[in-house]
């Protein structure tokens, strides 16, 4: 599927009794994120070209519903000239993905991802930043890999990039329009392939206000993180939730994951879940964990499927039924929850994938 676009090109697969493994191309050139550590950014042309290519890989996407939901410059290989998109670990089919587990690089994920679910505006949210970084050799929001993740959710939902130290009107308009914090406004597809076709002449009469963002203490990670859960982010709020169960502040924690579910934020589903199926935190409500279940696996959480699976295996207050049990074991597994394969192993099931129809 992959080899029809910009992407590194799968060539075959080897299976034996350790797994699966993949072969692909091989790119003698650097990924992007290291060809610009190492040789400095990039021009404005190879910038026009680096995002015409891109396109086409996210117009792919789009045409097949499917996400990347891990572009990053690191994940960008230039091959003569050509940039071609891999790791698709990451990759889920659909036009809207939940929001579960933050396995991307903070820096590039776009604001929705925080509020539960990603598209393919979010795609063009993430080439945007890698763009800029090509661009000026800097992270967006001047943000580093060493900096708190409470910074760099801050910076994605509430501070503007600063491009003026782009010179071309043309290249910043489409830069400001790509990195709209809103989804509902920011460019689509179609609309970037027009304006990518514009001559520069057309953008000389824009003029881009100075960025004013208020002044923040980004060493306070408590402040960004307090501010945050004000605004009912419901990353966030999980997030807090899983401090307060550190520190065994299990009221507060329920507040959180009560807020975040009633959100639709699977992750805190899931834990407001197993906060009435723990004993230890002395809330035990199977009918209410049940219902929290049932929900977060709806949003194709494999953690939560796995304890659908141990409802009806143990006869939680549902009763026993081992067909859905394995039922959701199953499910479990094949979104690479090794608890799940584990008991089907239990069970002598062997796990079937069909490797052709995935690649």
């Amino acid at each position: 599927m992959v080899n029809q676009i910009n992407s590194i090109k799968f060539i075959e697969f080897i299976k034996n009794e350790d797994g699966i493994s993949l072969i692909f191309d091989y790119a003698k050139d650097l990924n992007l994120k290291k060809y610009v550590e190492t040789n400095g950014r990039i021009s404005l042309d190879e910038g026009y070209d680096f995002l015409s290519q891109m396109l086409k890989a996210l117009e792919f996407m789009e045409n097949n519903n499917v996400l990347h939901l891990d572009l990053k410059p690191a994940n960008i290989l230039l091959d003569n000239g050509r940039y071609n998109l891999a790791d698709w670990g990451s990759a889920t089919s659909g036009k809207v993905i939940k929001t579960i587990h933050l396995k991307a690089n903070p820096i590039y994920i776009a604001p929705e991802f925080y509020f539960g679910e990603r598209t393919i505006s979010s795609e063009i949210y993430s080439l945007g930043c890698s763009l800029y970084f090509l661009l000026t050799g800097k992270h967006i929001y001047n943000n580093r890999n060493r900096h708190s993740l409470a910074r760099k959710i801050y910076t994605s939902l509430y501070i503007q990039a600063d491009l003026s130290s782009i010179k071309s009107n043309k290249m910043k308009y489409l830069l400001s329009q790509m990195l709209q914090k809103d989804s509902s406004k920011r460019i689509t597809l179609d609309e970037l392939k027009e304006q990518l076709k514009r001559n520069e002449n057309d953008f000389t009469n824009l003029e881009f206000g100075k960025v004013k963002n208020n002044e923040i203490d980004f060493a306070d990670d408590e402040k960004l993180f307090n501010k945050i859960v004000e605004d009912n982010v419901p990353f966030v709020l999980n997030e807090k939730g899983r401090e307060y169960i550190r520190d065994e502040k299990y009221q507060e924690a329920y507040e959180m994951f009560y807020k975040g579910a009633n959100l639709g934020y699977a992750n805190a589903q899931l834990n407001l879940a197993l906060m009435y199926y723990v004993p230890k935190y002395e809330m035990i409500d199977l009918k209410k964990a049940f219902f929290w279940l049932e929900k977060a696996s709806e949003n194709e959480y494999d953690k939560a499927q796995y304890y659908m699976g141990i409802f009806y295996e143990k006869g939680f207050y549902v009763e026993k039924d081992f067909d859905k049990a394995i039922f959701w074991f199953k499910k479990s597994a094949r979104n690479a929850y090794r608890k799940a394969y584990n008991k089907l192993r239990e069970y002598n099931i062997n796990l079937t994938l069909d490797i052709d129809n995935i690649l």
